[in-house]
């Protein structure tokens, strides 16, 4: 059994790279391995909309643990579909600038939400995205080969099934009707059929594949055992990404703000794990640096269903071939990122029902601190230096990751439901 980590290269193409490939995600190359921890190749959750899990084919780690597929979950959790959200958040966009420029902020995204552009502000604190209610499921569950829609949550899945199959072309082409909240948590109202999304429809004691989206919530039911998967998946697990592509030029730390921050609501009420079978749950960031261009991605680890130590809970500093990246799990006292005050941590192996607050920041001083770690990465590896400005670096795509992956393990599988709920990302 190999440890793994996930790729960072196929979310370029729906944060707007440019790049030429069809799935970037899909590299067996690996610049940088990470951190290695007693021989286990230590990794804190990092995923991305790809699903690449790179495999670092020269470690092995012990992810044989036993996973409690009897236990109970409370599926009549109450869903509050009638929370009201405030799409008119409104901050002061009229500062002026030394040079009398006035600030122009005057950038709304889905909903209403006003943000800012981009340009020094004097620290004024700004919503970067947030998830708003919705009322219909179009457009908002794509399939593999869809790429997400700039400015709008929308939930994307990937490596359900081999390349070219039905299982895979049809991944999320049919109405779902049983109760998917029985695995994930989010019970959708009636017609359930209206909000659910998948290729078979096949409820419990089966739980085949299913993924939902209502008005601020998302849920996804991954289930390796209900689709074939006869041809590897090179450097890539099965995924679903909900995600939001930016557009605007939105810098988290420009003029005097010093704080990142990504927050929401999560529950994993459902871990059978076979034979070693993995399973992680995260939030990211994608970030570009205006100078150079180079793109950077940072993780936040919530749910990894191996031990503790197995390759899990651990910061480090790595590069997939195309982007470089920054992960960790969501804790204190930690070197690139901070859990805050009144947040969940980070999870290992078991399943936890209802709704969890999770709230993670990234400071200034922190983010300085990965780029100058990414910097003597890229030196050894002759690559140009990515600037030490943290002002120069715009944010140009967010979201929350479940993924899954048994490549390579004889006989392992994974079946694991997610639910998340009011994504915010702000910076101040």
């Amino acid at each position: 059994m190999t440890p793994f980590r996930p790729a960072l290269g196929a979310l370029l193409l729906i944060a707007g790279a440019g790049c030429g490939a069809a799935d970037l995600g899909h590299s067996s190359g690996v610049l940088d391995s990470g951190v290695v921890d007693g021989g286990h190749f230590v990794d804190a959750g990092h995923s991305v909309l790809d699903g690449g899990l790179p495999i670092d084919s020269g470690t092995a780690f012990d992810s044989g643990a036993a996973f409690d597929s009897g236990t109970a979950f409370d599926s009549g959790t109450a869903f509050d579909s009638g929370t009201a959200f405030d799409s008119g958040t409104a901050f002061d966009s009229g500062a002026a600038f030394d040079s009398g420029a006035a600030f122009d902020s005057g950038v709304v995204l889905d909903g209403g939400t006003a943000i800012d552009s981009g340009r020094p502000d004097g620290g004024t604190r700004i919503v970067i995205a947030e998830t708003q209610c919705i009322s219909e499921i179009g457009g908002r569950i794509l399939p593999q080969h869809q790429t997400g829609i700039p400015d709008v949550w929308s939930l994307w899945v990937r490596h359900m099934g081999d390349e070219g199959s039905t299982e895979l072309i049809g991944q999320v082409a049919n109405t779902v009707t049983w109760d998917v909240g029985t695995y994930t948590g989010l019970h959708v109202p009636t017609p359930v059929t209206s909000w659910q999304r998948g290729y078979a429809d096949l409820g419990p004691p089966w739980g085949t594949n299913a993924f939902q989206v209502f008005c601020t919530d998302y849920g996804s039911m991954i289930n390796t055992y209900s689709f074939d998967r006869t041809q590897p998946i090179i450097g890539g697990g099965p995924n679903v990404a909900y995600s939001y592509p930016i557009t605007p030029d939105v810098r988290p730390w420009g003029g005097s703000r010093d704080r990142f921050i990504f927050e929401g609501e999560v529950e994993i009420p459902w871990v059978y794990s076979v034979a070693g079978g993995v399973g992680q749950y995260s939030f990211f960031a994608y970030f570009r640096d205006t100078t150079t261009d180079i793109i950077v991605a940072q993780l936040f680890a919530i749910f990894d269903a191996r031990p503790l130590g197995m390759g899990t809970g651990s910061e480090f500093i790595g590069n997939d071939t195309f982007v470089n990246f920054i992960s960790g799990p969501i804790e204190f006292g930690t070197k690139y990122s901070t859990r805050t005050v009144g947040s969940e941590g980070f999870h290992t192996e078991l399943a936890f029902a209802g709704l969890r607050p999770y709230r993670v920041e990234v400071t200034r001083a922190q983010f300085q601190r990965a780029i100058g770690d990414i910097n003597l990465k890229r030196a050894m590896a002759s690559q140009p230096q990515m600037s030490t400005s943290v002002g120069n670096y715009r944010v140009i795509a967010v979201g929350a990751l479940h993924e899954v992956y048994v490549e390579g393990m004889p006989g392992a599988e994974m079946s694991m439901g997610v639910h998340g709920r009011n994504l915010r990302v702000t910076a101040e």
